[in-house]
């Protein structure tokens, strides 16, 4: 069936993959996504297909410019109405330049279980057809589906068969097993014309409660969010996407997903852009923005006068701003993984030269996204502190300036603390070199704020500094607990306040050295 599958797609592209074909000068985007949680008879009801599947990929898909269309529960005859219709409506008019269906649900060896099989089945010779007659310039096809059988011997490996089947529940598409997949591994946006196959498994497909959707879908989306931008040019190619999202499948479940090809390219094609870099646009700025970089072009309307703060990819760009009815221009170059902002010299242009700038270039229209600081998931960083320090028995009584340098990593913390104080009436001073060790709870409140409540052990020496000259040393020791609160002004830079209260041993001559201790800090930390 296979071998069939693969012939019935070459000859139907043999002629019409080969023919010249326009350069839009914009990019329109359908998406067709269905999803069935029911098979035919026998085949278990998946809990995942819609609400972790299909509605998550549709709002993903959204994002990065596609019209959707989404079949939930949908029988064969509603599949192929639809397809039929795409095929007819390609066929009048040629301003979709790319195409996606994606389906999730079970399916046989031959047949689609689009819900309780009736007399007249959608099979993948059906679909096939269908499919290569939609004459839209990239046409991608993804299937995440179900057929059973040949279950241990797949895997190799009956513990991990028996865990995912603990976990959930199988569903698989048999793939074509004589594709070369590294050699498509291409990274940027281009000129790309013809159709893809991606299965999600040679064999079975799983979804899991752990992910609370399809395995395989799970990473595609992990991957459309950035993850698999693998080159960090900002741009996630279909072949980047499905090589991340390959990797990731075969570690969990074994499975091996497959990606037939029949293409013509003089460039690789992006089908989303990767956000590492922000774009700061004044308060003083006002009307239809646009923010072209690349083959990317982002449109927001700014109303307001406050500053305003948008996700970009980087590389060299351009920013065009329509106020009223004048209209202006400026360059830049926007950094990878930082900010840059928006200048305030502004080149004036003709507004008909503005709606001409994209003639005879692919360009993919999004709407602008504000920049959203990505959640701090650790607590690691590194402080260089003062503070004033009261300790001492009631004859050695002393107050002391600490200072030092300490480094957190989540629960853990280290460090090395120096005080030099004069006990109060005495001629001498006294100084102390000790080693901290910190165990604490951080909680973070947000990216900007953090609190830190811990305990403390200090281990070190203690001199007597009298006219210049140091007596000792003695060993010293001490124990507490402390309260660090943490402003964080920049993602790296902060400041960090704190108390701490304890008891403190040094002993000297006949007296005992046990006392009451506590101390008030400030430092300036770096948060990597």
């Amino acid at each position: 069936m296979y071998k069939t599958l693969l012939t019935l797609f070459t000859l139907s592209l043999a002629g019409a993959l080969y023919s010249p074909g326009a350069v839009e000068a914009s990019e329109n985007r359908l998406a067709l996504l269905v999803a069935n949680q029911n098979g035919w008879k026998g085949d278990p009801k998946l809990d995942f297909a819609l609400k972790g599947d299909l509605y998550p990929l549709a709002q993903e898909l959204k994002k990065i410019g596609f019209k959707v269309i989404t079949l939930a529960n949908a029988n064969a005859a509603k599949v192929r109405e639809v397809l039929t219709t795409l095929k007819t409506k390609s066929q009048n008019q040629k301003a979709t330049t790319t195409f996606l269906f994606y389906y999730s649900g079970h399916a046989g060896k031959k047949y689609l279980h689009l819900g309780p099989k009736g007399p007249n089945p959608l099979g993948y010779k059906e679909f096939s057809e269908l499919f290569t007659k939609i004459q839209f310039t990239r046409r991608i096809a993804i299937f995440d589906s179900c057929y059973s059988g040949e279950l241990v011997r797949q895997f190799g490996d009956l513990h991990r068969y028996k865990k995912l089947v603990k976990e959930g529940k199988h569903k698989g598409f048999r793939g074509v097993r004589s594709v070369n997949l590294k050699k498509f591994l291409v990274p940027n946006q281009g000129k790309e014309e013809g159709i893809r196959v991606i299965s999600s498994s040679l064999a079975l497909s799983w979804e899991l409660k752990r992910y609370n959707s399809s395995v395989f879908t799970h990473h595609l989306l992990q991957g459309l969010k950035g993850k698999a931008d693998f080159n960090r040019d900002g741009k996630i190619s279909i072949d980047e996407l499905f090589d991340f999202a390959s990797q990731k499948v075969k570690r969990d479940t074994g499975q091996k997903p497959q990606q037939l090809l029949l293409l013509k390219r003089s460039s690789p094609y992006a089908l989303a852009p990767a956000y590492r870099s922000r774009l700061w646009i004044g308060p003083k700025v006002k009307g239809n923005l646009e923010v072209s970089v690349g083959n990317f072009l982002w449109t927001k309307e700014k109303k307001d006068t406050s500053s305003l703060r948008l996700s970009v990819v980087h590389g060299k760009g351009s920013v065009f701003l329509r106020s009223g009815k004048r209209c202006y221009r400026q360059s830049l170059l926007i950094p990878k993984g930082s900010e840059v902002k928006l200048s305030s010299r502004w080149h004036q242009i003709n507004c008909k030269r503005l709606a001409m700038r994209s003639k005879g270039q692919p360009l993919l229209v999004l709407p602008a996204q504000s920049y959203v600081e990505p959640p701090i998931t650790t607590s690691r960083h590194i402080g260089i502190h003062v503070g004033y320090t009261n300790s001492g028995i009631q004859e050695l009584h002393a107050s002391q300036l600490r200072l030092g340098v300490d480094l957190r990593w989540n629960f853990l913390g280290f460090g090395f603390h120096y005080t030099t104080g004069q006990p109060d009436q005495k001629s001498f001073g006294m100084n102390k070199v000790f080693f901290r060790s910190l165990l604490g709870w951080p909680i973070r409140v947000n990216n900007s704020f953090e609190i830190f409540a811990g305990l403390y052990t200090d281990v070190g020496l203690a001199f007597l500094n009298r006219q210049g000259e140091l007596r000792g040393p003695a060993f010293a020791f001490g124990a507490g607990s402390l309260v660090d609160m943490l402003f964080w002004f920049t993602p790296r830079f902060g400041l960090r306040v704190g108390a701490e209260l304890g008891v403190d041993y040094v002993p000297v001559g006949w007296l005992n050295g046990l006392s009451l201790a506590w101390q008030l800090q400030t430092a300036l930390t770096y948060r990597f």
